[in-house]
């Protein structure tokens, strides 16, 4: 039978890591439907502070239009060289490729992004801390849309 192994066993790094993937995997699906439902407490499980409040912004921005993401947006996430991990936070530096997804009214399918004038690669750097309950959650997200990858 295999193990489960908590967060608590898993280096900070890898946990970390583990959870910006589950943080932008929850964000992709509120981004692909954001008018389905109300993603705050769903966001919630993966974010908090700086990060959650955006993001929930975002989404609800994107609801208000009403317009969602069609594609994919794909990472390139690893622990930032620059910045060793802690026991219970971690720096992940990314490299957000957007070429392959768009922002799309629902109403008529009209593609809303200025794709002409997007920077399709950029860096994105996010901290993901361990809580008081060993959940790992993104805290702080700072695209870098200046600096591509």
């Amino acid at each position: 039978m295999p193990t489960v192994t908590s967060t608590h066993e898993i280096a900070p790094s890898a946990a970390g890591i583990a959870a910006y993937g589950e943080f932008w995997r929850v964000s992709e699906l509120a981004f692909a439907a954001p008018t389905a439902q109300d993603w705050e407490a769903e966001l919630s499980m993966v974010a908090r502070g700086q990060a959650l409040t955006d993001l929930v912004i975002e989404v609800r921005n994107y609801a208000s239009v009403p317009a969602h993401v069609e594609g994919a947006i794909t990472h390139d996430a690893r622990p930032d060289p620059v910045l060793a991990p802690k026991p219970d936070r971690v720096s992940v530096l990314d490299c957000i490729d957007i070429s392959g997804s768009m922002l799309v009214a629902d109403a008529d399918g009209a593609v809303l992004d200025d794709q002409a004038s997007q920077t399709p690669r950029y860096q994105y750097r996010a901290e993901v801390v361990r809580d008081a309950s060993g959940t790992w959650l993104v805290e702080t997200t700072a695209p870098s849309l200046d600096q591509p990858c």
